[in-house]
């Protein structure tokens, strides 16, 4: 079986690599072994990442895309009236798409108002109607959608998704915003798939501390997202080098764990540019440690790191604050203690699924003073957290796994007995 994938970028991020390593397993339990292949707008950078998956990367440019919507239309219509159509093609993108036999989106959040853009829009629906015009099943995998209050994004969503075979998302509240608009018949809810990334094994974790210096517990992690800097910029009319409240507010969170429980705090950039210097997680992070008055107990994590060895770091500490979902994904499905700083409706159903949804502020809203509050009062019950959360991991990825039955349906297949 041959399965082409869109999606995830594997380099300079977490979330991507998580998402197809679940994706990999997912479909490893439902279908046996599948020839998958990944289309990639960083080929070069993908490939290493790629292998170690052995899914095979497939480079494309926009342009390509854009080519293979215009000629995928055109052998839709042909099809209609009954004129059949070669299956091989010279476009990059069209042609692996037709010597598939189902094609997936594994996007983490997709057709949102929450990112806006028209052409983001346009290219989002491409990848979506490409594989429907060709005959083929197209399913998207565990994601957010929604809300859907854009009217450009409201129609895309509209025109597109009922045309799939399966559209699986990641909670009820994104369930609900489909429902919304009418979508309800190929919906289906499952967590998230990252839940199945398997850390790096604990040597690889120790050398890592080691080389990074992280040689003493208890440990914090915070994880700072240039989106919600980003957002919080935009409110308050800052400049990108210069601190703003959420800068304050993690700077705050991150000094008051030093000096009451003597605690090293490392930093994880989930997220970084491609270029030197650009603008990401990374430079967030280091906002954050210069406005630190304890910033010689804090280290920022360097670049190069897979996800596995990531979620690894992130499981050799003791308290996660975050404002990342897949940073967030990874210490829940470690059973790590989490407060999130968040934006958007995502966090608080995944933090829900493990009980911890009292643990999540909205970053518009989160005061320094109730941060340290709620950090000084989850401290002192740390074990207790863990406990709550641990009895939930398998259940959460039982839930992920059972999804492949749904995929199997959707792509014409019986269930698995």
């Amino acid at each position: 079986m041959k399965v082409v994938l869109w999606g995830a970028h594997l380099s300079r991020n977490l979330g991507g690599p998580s998402l197809l390593a679940g994706t990999c397993r997912v479909l490893a339990e439902a279908f046996g072994p599948v020839e998958c292949s990944l289309f990639s707008l960083f080929a070069a950078d993908d490939q290493a990442r790629g292998k170690q998956r052995n899914v095979a990367i497939l480079p494309y440019r926009k342009k390509d895309l854009y080519q293979a919507f215009v000629l995928a239309a055109l052998v839709g219509a042909l099809r209609k009236v009954g004129v059949k159509v070669r299956r091989s093609f010279r476009n990059p993108v069209l042609g692996p798409i037709a010597q598939a036999d189902w094609v997936a989106d594994i996007n983490g959040i997709m057709l949102t108002d929450l990112f806006p853009s028209a052409r983001g829009l346009l290219e989002q629906a491409m990848q979506l109607l490409i594989p429907v015009w060709l005959g083929k099943p197209m399913v998207k995998f565990t994601q957010d959608m929604g809300p859907f209050q854009v009217p450009l994004n409201r129609w895309v969503a509209k025109f597109c998704l009922p045309r799939l075979a399966l559209v699986l998302v990641r909670s009820e509240a994104s369930r609900q915003n489909l429902e919304s608009i009418g979508i309800r018949e190929n919906v289906r809810v499952r967590p998230d798939t990252a839940f199945l990334l398997e850390p790096a094994d604990p040597a690889r974790i120790g050398q890592i501390l080691a080389a990074e210096g992280l040689v003493r517990r208890p440990r914090v992690a915070l994880v700072a997202s240039r989106q919600v800097d980003r957002r919080i910029r935009q409110m308050e009319g800052t400049a990108p080098e210069a601190p703003n409240s959420y800068v304050r507010l993690l700077a705050a969170a991150a000094d008051h764990l030093v000096e009451t429980q003597g605690a090293e705090v490392v930093f994880i950039p989930n997220e970084l540019a491609r270029e030197p210097g650009g603008y990401d997680d990374e430079s967030v992070s280091r906002k954050i440690a210069a406005e630190m008055k304890q910033a010689g107990a804090a280290r920022i994590l360097s670049r190069g790191y897979d996800a596995g060895e990531l979620k690894g770091v992130i499981g050799a500490c003791d308290l996660v604050v975050t404002s990342r979902y897949h940073s967030t994904v990874a210490a829940l499905s470690q059973g790590v203690p989490t407060l999130v700083v968040g934006w958007g409706y995502k966090y608080g159903e995944l933090m829900g699924l493990a009980g911890q949804e009292r643990h999540v502020f909205d970053f518009a809203r989160a005061r320094a003073g109730e941060i340290v509050e709620r950090i000084d009062a989850m401290w002192g019950e740390l074990d207790a957290i863990r406990a709550a959360i641990e009895p939930c991991i398998p259940r959460i990825r039982s839930a992920v796994l059972a999804g492949g039955q749904w995929v199997r349906e959707a792509v014409g297949l019986e269930p698995m007995a």
